[in-house]
Formats: structure tokens, C-alpha cells, sequence
């Protein structure tokens, strides 16, 4: 009973989130498929399973891997940075939040995961209801949002006494955090290659800052530096300090894979983090 109700939301959120993010209303939707309205309103409200038909036709037309979809439980193409992507979808962003994109809801998960489990659901639900910020974003994973976002759930959260950040680092190193990601990253067998995948991974979390690498068969070396262009809009105080999470959210996620007794150095020089790891 309980996996049929697990799948039964995995289905609902899925095709809510996938009919928004493709910008049609039920009724537009209806027509493409052939299904009556009301059909599809009980698919997206658990009270029917959409017949496996309906499912694939459904997953077609979102441009979605079926299988893998309903494996998850959320959305993940794996894409990069897309300009204006909100506006293809029916979802609406405050300016503050879509003026200029940086972050991926990837990124955000462990953010999410942490705020739930310290705050409760009913804490992160008012927060996106206040800042006029959909829920139904954070089940694609591959959607954009302005690092605006995070400093201002950070501000937040600090009037419970506790630093967002911080935090957070407890759950990067979860595979769910990492959407499809995780299944690269698990292949892996070294810490070095383990670090080069995360690097190049940064295109599908954020553009705030961008990296350079250099990579030998035992040693990673790697720079990392705010964007030219999110240092002329963001405070380089908030820019310093999501930096400094991004560095350790990277030794967590080496402790993922038990890869954390490798040799991890860091040195900061004004703006610019320099980190290396030598197995």
C-alpha cells in the first residue's frame, strides 16, 4: 500500500510540474493528449494513476525519460544554463528572483532538505508563499533562480539562531542531492576522479563562479573565482561567504564516497579560492 501511494505522488507531482514547466494549462494539456480535463486533474491530485499509455504519452510530449522520471520522483534533464528559462513555463518569478539567473534548484535541494528537517515543511511552504516563489520549481531540478534567492531564505533562517549554510553541508553529501548527477559521481573510484567529476559538473548548479582545473593521474588543482558578471550585481560579502560553502560542499561530497582521508588543502587570496586534493 505504501509503495502504491509512493508511487501514486511520484506520478501526481511529476505530471503537475512537467505540465508547468511546458507552459500549458489542464484543459490546453487535454487537447494535446487527448484526455479529458478532468483526467488529468485527478492524476495531478492522486486520486487516479494515469494507465501506462497515458504516462509515456504524457512523458513524450514534457520531453521526459519516463522510467527514470518515475524512478525519481522528480525532474532532471541534466541541462545547462538556460537564458530566461521561466519564461517558456507557466510558472511566475518575482524580478528579484528571475532577473538574473545563477543558481540550479540542484544546488538548492540541500538548502530544502535542511530547512524541512530543522524548520518542518509548513516553515519552507510560507517562506516560498511570501517571496511569491512556486513550490512545484523545486521538483525540477534543472530550473534556474537567482542567487538573490538564497541569500534572503539564509536571512531568514538566522532568526532561529542557526546559519543556513552550515547546515546544509549535512545533506550535499546525500545522492539524492545531486539528481541524475549521483550516478556519475558513484562510479568513480578515486578522490581525484571523484573532484574532476564535481567540477565539471558546475554547469548544471550554478554560474556564480567559475573554475579552473588542472588534473594528474594522483593530484586535482583548482581556482575558483566569483563570475565578472556576479561580482558587478551581488555583494561580494554574500559572494565570499557561498563561495566558502561551495569549497566544503565539495570535501562533503568526497565523503560520500569515503574518499575523505585524501589530502585536501586550501589557501584563499582576496577573492580567489585555490584547493587541491592528492590521493
Amino acid at each position: 500500500m505504501d509503495d502504491q501511494l509512493n508511487q501514486l505522488q511520484k506520478i501526481a507531482q511529476v505530471w503537475r510540474a512537467g505540465r508547468l514547466l511546458s507552459g500549458k494549462t489542464q484543459k490546453e494539456l487535454s487537447r494535446i493528449l487527448g484526455l479529458s480535463q478532468a483526467s488529468i486533474s485527478k492524476y495531478e491530485s492522486m486520486l487516479l494513476e494515469p494507465s501506462a499509455s497515458d504516462w509515456y504519452r504524457f512523458c513524450e510530449f514534457a520531453g521526459l525519460d519516463a522510467h527514470k522520471t518515475l524512478e525519481l520522483g522528480y525532474i532532471d534533464g541534466k541541462k545547462k544554463f538556460k537564458h530566461r528559462l521561466h519564461s517558456d513555463s507557466a510558472f511566475s518569478l518575482p524580478m528579484r528572483y528571475r532577473g538574473d539567473f545563477y543558481l540550479k534548484v540542484r544546488e538548492l535541494i540541500p538548502f530544502k532538505d535542511f530547512i524541512i528537517e530543522k524548520l518542518g515543511n509548513e516553515y519552507w511552504l510560507d517562506f516560498l508563499k511570501n517571496h511569491g516563489i512556486p513550490a512545484d520549481i523545486f521538483l525540477i531540478y534543472d530550473f534556474q533562480i537567482s542567487l538573490n534567492f538564497l541569500v534572503d531564505l539564509r536571512k531568514d533562517t538566522q532568526k532561529h539562531g542557526f546559519d543556513l549554510l552550515d547546515g546544509a553541508l549535512g545533506q550535499v553529501g546525500k545522492d539524492h542531492s545531486h539528481g541524475v548527477l549521483q550516478y556519475e559521481y558513484l562510479k568513480k573510484k578515486s578522490g581525484v576522479d571523484l573532484l574532476k567529476a564535481v567540477m565539471d559538473s558546475q554547469a548544471y548548479y550554478q554560474n556564480v563562479f567559475e573554475i579552473q582545473s588542472k588534473i594528474n593521474e594522483k593530484s586535482i588543482s583548482c581556482e575558483l573565482h566569483p563570475s565578472l558578471e556576479a561580482s558587478e550585481i551581488f555583494k561580494m560579502e554574500d559572494l565570499q561567504i557561498y563561495m566558502n560553502f561551495k569549497v566544503k560542499s565539495f570535501q562533503e561530497i568526497l565523503k560520500m564516497r569515503n574518499f575523505q582521508d585524501d589530502k585536501f588543502e586550501i589557501q584563499q587570496k582576496e577573492n580567489t579560492i585555490y584547493f587541491k586534493l592528492a590521493s
